[in-house]
């Protein structure tokens, strides 16, 4: 229905829906006849800047001056189709107002998906344009009272040192491990799976070990989001395989950065962002409030945020195909039935193969990174890992059993910093019971 409309408006206008060409000497309904619309068409044939269309509200004599050319008519109608639209971003289809309130309904969506698509259809080579301009601003979507209070908050506690924020996250972890909630539990479980071969009592000194890493991973935020990058990054006292990062950069192949659930990654996020450019692949927290916090603690310092659905899959494609570098966390679940099950620790887990499939189609290297926590506060050890051979191959199930392996091999070197209590066997093969549920542990 919005379509035919948008098509239907096109027509009544007078532009040609095959070539997206414009008449000449037409009055565009904007309450004046323009006499010199017969010169302005020729202009408005040509690709729209992106510089341009994001000064849409300038004056033309500062365009000028800056070397952009004349408002088109599809500049024009940008800005004159909703006043209150500020910001759509194409990654998270959020919309927002210049006054920071949205409809609830949905309405300013529609209105600038509607915009977006007269755009496009005016002058259908605007979109994949490659005009040298400023970028775009990010989309941050407005944090609510709470959330603002919860950020504060963050940054408060980034005045305290690292090590004692550490000592304060072991107290919590303590806490987890005494008080046999949830977290404790499934924690038991991972262990029991991966580690059959160790006794009950290193299975709980193990587990004490990484309910207390869980509660430092908790406090040690306010360090990294509370503070400012170049505070955070001070934090890094070494760095390991380093040149397998600046050869693989060096390629212009496209770089992947499998990052694994150990230590602290958003630490990493840092980091690697101060090396090169980064988009880095997310799924939206269950509660929306909390991305108004992730995106302004990430701030313009960090990667750029895509979100883990069609639109953000193929913004990974373009990152790859132009020689970029993106950032995966291979550990996280698939959806049901989106996976390919191999082996970790020698457990059959549910394994992505978003990571491989973009390996094989765009020859991206892979590489295995995370931030590795010092003990008693003294920072972080930043690792790069080649991945195992295999990451590519046609063979879905092997290339997921390579996947597995570079999980494991970065395990390894930090064994209690893994996120172990996430129920990481939840999806089971057939015939085979959820381990987490009460009874099958």
């Amino acid at each position: 229905m919005e379509r035919t409309h948008l098509y239907r408006k096109l027509r009544d206008l007078g532009i040609d829906l095959k070539t997206g060409q414009q008449p000449e000497g037409r009055d565009w309904g904007f309450g004046t006849r323009d006499p010199q619309s017969a010169e302005r068409s020729a202009s408005s044939r040509q690709p729209c800047s992106r510089a341009a269309l994001w000064q849409v509200g300038s004056e033309p004599q500062a365009n000028a001056e800056a070397g952009m050319p004349e408002l088109t008519f599809a500049q024009r109608m940008v800005r004159r189709a909703d006043r209150r639209i500020a910001v759509c971003n194409p990654d998270t289809r959020d919309i927002q107002r210049r006054r920071g309130n949205r409809d609830p309904d949905g309405s300013s969506h529609r209105r600038a998906a509607a915009t977006q698509h007269l755009v496009a259809m005016t002058n259908p080579r605007f979109l994949g344009s490659r005009v040298p301009g400023p970028r775009p601003p990010r989309y941050t979507p407005a944090m609510r009272a709470d959330i603002a209070l919860l950020y504060g908050f963050l940054r408060l506690a980034g005045l305290l040192p690292l090590r004692v924020l550490h000592a304060l996250g072991g107290g919590i972890g303590w806490l987890l491990a005494r008080d046999d909630g949830r977290m404790a539990r499934h924690t038991a479980v991972n262990l029991a799976l991966v580690r059959p071969d160790v006794g009950a009592a290193e299975r709980n000194r193990l587990k004490r070990q990484v309910l207390t890493h869980a509660g430092r991973s908790l406090t040690e935020m306010a360090a990294i989001w509370g503070r400012s990058p170049a505070a955070a990054l001070a934090l890094v006292r070494e760095v390991r395989g380093a040149e397998l990062l600046d050869e693989a950069l060096g390629e212009g192949r496209g770089v992947i950065i499998a990052a694994p659930h150990i230590g602290c990654w958003e630490l990493l996020n840092y980091w690697l962002c101060s090396r090169t450019p980064m988009a880095i692949l997310y799924r939206p927290p269950r509660k929306p409030a909390f991305e108004a916090l992730l995106r302004r603690a990430r701030g313009a310092a960090g990667p750029e945020q895509v979100r883990a659905e069609g639109a953000g899959v193929r913004t990974l494609y373009q990152r790859l195909a132009a020689g970029g570098a993106i950032g995966i966390l291979p550990d996280q679940e698939p959806r049901r039935g989106e996976g390919r099950f191999a082996p970790f620790y020698g457990v059959a887990a549910s394994t992505m193969v978003l990571l491989p499939r973009l390996a094989r189609r765009t020859g991206a290297r892979v590489l295995f990174s995370f931030a590795e926590r010092l003990p008693r506060g003294r920072g972080f050890r930043i690792h790069l890992l080649p991945a195992p051979d295999g990451i590519a191959d046609a063979d879905l199930d092997l290339a997921c059993a390579a996947l597995n392996a570079g999980v494991q091999a970065c395990a390894d070197l930090a064994f209690t910093q893994y996120q172990w209590h996430y129920k990481r066997f939840r999806e089971r093969p057939p015939g085979e019971a959820n381990p987490y549920r009460a009874g099958n542990g």
